[in-house]
């Protein structure tokens, strides 16, 4: 017996719909794929490309010309970084889009931002890679540029990063710049509406292993408050709330590698584990787990072109006590209400 109209159209309905969802899986696990080559894989690939393959191929004026570019521009990073037009092209591919929809990413706005001022967006915690930084301010995948309307936020990370080549054209398009003084000073100090996001806690906050509370560094951390006292600049505490949870750290382990080794290698290994591409248990992809970025207030605060020690203490103490009531106020939003924060 043939089947109605009406059923053969809700069965072609549904492949439709199947045949969506397996192609947006696809991309967004290719948008999150895209990220880890960028961040692993690109760099040394291309030095390989640069400086190994041409004494396999005897052809060397490809790494010639590439290597006077890297010099003429190495500081670019540290200057400001492409121009706005290179910047909006970049962050606009279709390539951030599906990054941010895999967890999914979305930014929560607690209030405006006149664009007529600067900000500082101190951001927490870093986690195993910033995946929801990278995401909520490293590019347009989760509209950024729509909720804070004039504000161009700057990713910065180490200048080493900057040094790779082939890594350091897709930072530099995305509008990412330097960590260093002079970097940070020039972007605030060039234009209005500029908005760093700096990873305040850095790879410290890495090591999130305990279950029942979430680690900021921050206490010993006053660069930031007095950068932003010098050039009159506001603080803007953001919380990535599903950061943490993106990756499973044995607590065993780590809390032992923390004890042991970071005194002596001078940086944080750290073990995790995440899920793979067809499976949910293991593997190096971060889990499908929404992230939150809360933007909070601005903390008002005056240009000081000498900060003395009392006026940086003054103004990071206010910005502990805003970080953590931004957290008190929206963890029970987001599944957090059990979890405790601990700022050292």
């Amino acid at each position: 017996m043939a089947n109605s109209p009406e059923k053969d159209e809700n069965e072609n309905i549904s492949k439709q719909v199947t045949q969506t969802k397996l192609l947006d899986t696809f991309y967004q696990h290719l948008g999150v794929t895209f990220f880890s080559v960028v961040f692993l894989i690109v760099g040394p690939t291309c030095l390989f490309l640069i400086f190994v393959l041409p004494f396999l191929t005897e052809v060397w004026w490809p790494s010639l010309l590439y290597m006077t570019w890297w010099l003429w521009d190495l500081q670019a990073c540290n200057t400001g970084g492409r121009s706005d037009s290179v910047t909006r092209w970049v962050r606009k591919w279709p390539i951030f889009k599906h990054y941010a929809d895999y967890f999914p990413i979305k930014i929560v706005k607690t209030c405006d931002l006149p664009p007529e001022k600067n900000y500082i967006f101190c951001c927490h915690p870093h986690g195993v890679l910033c995946y929801g930084v990278v995401g909520a301010m490293g590019s347009e995948g989760a509209n950024v540029s729509e909720i804070f309307p004039g504000i161009k936020p700057k990713l910065i990370t180490l200048e080493g990063s900057f040094w790779m080549p082939g890594m350091r054209e897709l930072l530099l398009g995305a509008g990412a710049c330097s960590s260093s003084k002079a970097s940070l000073h020039h972007l605030l100090t060039k234009e209005k509406g500029v908005a760093p996001a700096l990873m305040v806690g850095g790879l410290p906050e890495i090591s999130n292993y305990h279950e029942d509370k979430i680690v900021l560094v921050i206490k010993k951390r006053k660069g930031f408050v007095k950068l932003a006292l010098e050039t009159g600049s506001q603080l803007v505490p953001v919380f990535s709330f599903g950061e943490k949870e993106l990756f499973f750290q044995p607590a065993g382990y780590n809390s032992f590698l923390e004890k042991h080794l970071v005194n002596k290698i001078g940086f944080y290994p750290v073990a995790f584990s995440g899920r793979g591409y067809a499976q949910n248990w293991f593997g190096i992809l971060p889990r499908k787990q929404p992230i939150h970025v809360v933007v909070g207030e601005p903390i008002q605060s005056s240009k000081i072109d000498a900060p003395s020690h009392q006026d940086i203490e003054s103004l990071h103490e206010r910005y502990i006590e805003e970080v953590e009531k931004l957290y008190n106020a929206h963890k029970a939003s987001y599944g957090c209400e059990n979890i405790q924060l601990e700022i050292i």
